[in-house]
């Protein structure tokens, strides 16, 4: 129900307004009737009617004035003017003051219900308004850390620019932007060989530890971990911190978390943006910066001012040349053609025509080989010497001094990939069982999804499966599967269809048929003996 109030000196006229009025059709209930303006102030305040239907003309006080006054007393308050004036002006000076609705007298019960219809109106779509608006605050709060994670990461990769929207929108958030300058990190572990922080007590413990470091010196931070389990820190400061002493900073907390905690962090710095709409290509240098610092591994922090000259032609240029000529190094690396590869770099440098471009090739050349040999479980700087390699490399200014480091280094990675051959096609073997144990279940599990999964084809893997595990790929497939079927039999009350169906096999027959082959009989007879198998 909506209360109202009625304010008229001429108590005639409250009556007829008041019979004019469908109550019940409305919702609305009388709750006062006053015949002056004081009156009807002292009962708005007892009664707080949101509705007040009153004469513009009103003994002690004009009817205008005391509008004004109730919808300041109550911003929220409807207001429906009755008056015997007609000149429009009075009309005009009502609406300015913000009073809902104008009628002049007689009054005509359809035209005051529909005036207080409308008011009625926006009442309710405020209501809906304020509903809707509770709901989104209700789903913003339930989903803030989600939200704010979307929010970071959004910034980090550069997808907005705009620094008063950034800052608009990490206020939203409650990620208030307080400092003028930005900057950042990108961390991320190396133990034992493996670049990554390989535990969530291990991962969490570095976000805590390095957030609440860096916030003893001063600097706002907001993180998260990225698919990769990189750590993507976001610095906030005031003031502008020299490129130098945020390095040295960096370092003194790299080395002081592996001497708390075992782990060796590293970290790539980006360089600091004047305002938020410059954290997304601060961020892109901090990942280049980040994998810089792995490849040498003997720098634990890299900072973008650092290799920015070596860099920024890599960033910017057309890898046209790279995207020809790098594959063809890479596959004579691994396939060992040494006299192909010399050939194949001789032919690539007449197509590098300056340092910058040498460079650019290098960059993208030691990615991806090193991406690769990690697929295969080669980690370069356990291996080789890599770190001196790679430096030897960036140094060279010559075409034929390039040539020789990128030659030595390829030799090295050559040696290496035949040494560890056999290592490695085990590797993927044990990779490709890991894969089958954990899809056995899957009846379209093939030869073809299983290799395609390793990275190899189909036929070299098939007699690669074969010369390591003695077995065909499709026999070693379903003695997984019977195997997990025997296990069922013997610990579950599970009909032997459902069995089969369980461990991938759709057809019943042929799984009591291979079953029979397998164990020597079928698997009824199995479950009743206990799981006690016959000599076949």
């Amino acid at each position: 129900m909506f209360k109202l109030m009625i304010v008229d000196d001429e108590p005639e006229i409250r009556a007829h307004i008041k019979s004019a009025i469908a109550w019940d059709k409305l919702s609305l209930l009388l709750v006062a009737e006053a015949g002056d303006a004081d009156t009807a102030m002292e009962s708005a305040m007892l009664f707080q009617p949101q509705i007040v239907v009153m004469d513009i003309c009103l003994p002690g006080q004009d009817g205008l004035s005391l509008a004004a006054e109730l919808m300041k007393q109550d911003p929220e308050m409807q207001i429906l003017i009755i008056s015997g004036y007609q000149d429009f002006s009075y009309a005009r000076k009502a609406m300015s003051i913000g009073v809902s609705s104008y009628l002049t007298k007689p009054v005509v019960a359809k035209e005051v219900n529909g005036a207080l219809h409308r008011i009625i109106d926006t009442f309710m779509a405020r209501k809906r308004e304020q509903q809707k608006m509770y709901a989104v605050n209700r789903l913003l709060e339930q989903n803030r850390p989600m939200l704010q994670q979307w929010q970071l990461e959004s910034l980090l990769q550069g997808d907005t620019t705009d620094a008063e929207q950034v800052r608009q929108q990490m206020r939203l958030l409650d990620m208030e932007l307080a400092g003028e300058y930005c900057t950042a990190l990108m961390v991320c572990g190396q133990k034992s060989g493996e670049s990554t922080l390989d535990s969530g007590f291990q991962s969490a413990t570095a976000k805590q530890y390095l957030e609440i470091k860096l916030q003893e010196k001063g600097f706002q931070i907001y993180s998260y971990f990225d698919d990769e389990k990189v750590l993507n820190i976001l610095l906030n400061h005031s003031t502008q911190i020299p490129e130098e002493s945020l390095e040295r900073l960096c370092i003194v907390l790299c080395n002081e978390f592996k001497l708390y905690f075992g782990l060796q962090l590293h970290m790539g710095i980006g360089s600091t943006a004047e305002n938020p709409g410059g954290i997304g290509a601060s961020a892109k240098q901090a990942r280049i910066a980040l994998q810089h610092s792995l490849m040498l591994s003997e720098e634990c922090v890299v900072s973008w001012f650092n290799i920015k000259e070596t860099q920024i032609a890599a960033l910017t240029a057309t890898p046209q040349v790279n995207r020809r000529w790098l594959p063809r190094v890479i596959e004579c690396v691994r396939e060992g053609r040494e006299k192909a590869l010399e050939e194949t770099v001789d032919r690539l440098l007449g197509q590098l025509h300056s340092q910058t471009q040498m460079h650019e090739f290098g960059v993208e050349f030691l990615g991806e080989i090193s991406r690769q040999c990690s697929e295969l479980g080669i980690y370069l700087w356990n291996s080789i010497d890599y770190p001196t390699a790679v430096r030897q490399m960036f140094a060279c200014s010559d075409v034929e001094d390039f040539k020789q480091a990128l030659m030595q280094l390829c030799h090295q990675m050559t040696q290496l990939l035949s040494r560890q051959d056999s290592d490695v096609n085990r590797y993927l073997v044990v990779k490709a069982r890991k894969y089958m144990e954990e899809n056995y279940a899957d009846p379209e599990l093939s030869l073809e999804q299983v290799s395609g999964y390793v990275g190899l084809s189909r036929s070299y893997f098939c007699s690669l499966f074969h010369k390591i595990e003695h077995k065909t790929f499709k026999t070693y497939l379903m003695a997984l599967r019977i195997s997990h079927a025997k296990q069922m039999l013997t610990s579950t009350d599970k009909k032997i269809y459902e069995i089969s169906c369980e461990v991938g096999c759709s057809d019943a027959a042929y799984f009591n048929r291979i079953f029979k082959r397998i164990t020597g009989m079928t698997p009824l007879q199995y479950r009743n003996t206990g799981g006690q198998e016959r000599d076949i």
